[in-house]
């Protein structure tokens, strides 16, 4: 057997989807040494073949578009949607960070915004949609990361968390088509492995309401819980998981809400 590849860095991350992309680019910007390691072949994650739209607030693109909308109107939808277990510190945290932190941080990045539709819950278009839809918006976070100088290492499967000292401080797994042990060491970890839309074990152990109905999954190929494994063998924990389908009002269900929530699903205190 081939002997373990070590790797020390800054900030390790599991996922090199929109939430792994996105937390490599910060961390470079603030001058950390950064590696993103990805199971499947090239990175993207469900983002990259997504729509490419996000829920922004206020944009220059709804101005031209003669959209009128505030943070205080998209708050107001946001909480009448989402009912009584909408969060909203979070929601009104979101909502006013979107043009700065989302919209103008895409374009520095090189993202183009290019329209904004209509979508359930928003009582005006504020679902901006990336030019060439989630294909372009992660093609130029992916090229925006690797200009700056992060690392990706891709085909490489992570199954357990590190943990010393009461922290977790890296992860282990295989690596490549000769699967060659892989292990990182961070001073910082995170793991933004998406959903587990295409795990129907894990969407029927969430909604046991389903198990008897048809259950219709069309998820990213990788989505399919690894982090929520690990994140639970070292003590994480799940927050909002009952959403991952509709309410059972029909025997057939399509799966896809979970997923977008990225890295919000876990408050992993490391």
């Amino acid at each position: 057997m081939a002997k373990a590849k070590t790797i020390k860095t800054d900030v390790a991350i599991i996922g090199g989807g929109a939430a792994g992309i996105c937390a490599g680019i910060e961390a470079r910007d603030q001058g950390a040494d950064v590696l993103v390691v990805e199971k499947l072949a090239e990175p993207g994650g469900a983002a990259i073949i997504s729509g490419g739209g996000c829920l922004i607030v206020g944009s220059p693109l709804q101005k031209k578009l003669g959209i009128e909308d505030t943070p205080d109107l998209a708050f107001d939808d946001w909480m009448k949607w989402g009912g009584p277990t909408a969060d909203a510190v979070w929601a009104r945290y979101y909502i006013e960070h979107t043009l700065h932190d989302l919209y103008h941080w895409g374009e520095q990045n090189g993202v183009k915004w290019v329209d904004a539709k209509p979508q359930e819950g928003n009582s005006v278009m504020r679902w901006t949609r990336a030019e060439r839809s989630g294909l372009g918006l992660m093609s130029a976070l992916i090229a925006s990361y690797a200009k700056k100088g992060g690392k990706l290492i891709a085909d490489t499967a992570i199954d357990r968390l590190i943990v010393e000292d009461g922290r977790v401080c890296g992860f282990e797994g295989v690596s490549g088509p000769d699967k060659t042990a892989l292990v990182v060491r961070a001073k910082s970890v995170v793991v933004a492995t998406g959903g587990f839309n295409s795990n129907l074990d894990m969407v029927r152990e969430a909604r046991p309401d389903l198990a008897d109905d048809r259950i219709l999954e069309g998820s990213g190929f990788g989505s399919t819980g690894d982090g929520h494994k690990m994140a639970r063998s070292v003590g994480g924990f799940e927050n909002c998981v009952a959403s991952v389908a509709p309410p059972a009002s029909t025997r057939a269900h399509s799966v896809t809400g979970q997923t977008d929530r990225l890295s919000d699903l876990y408050h992993l205190r490391f």
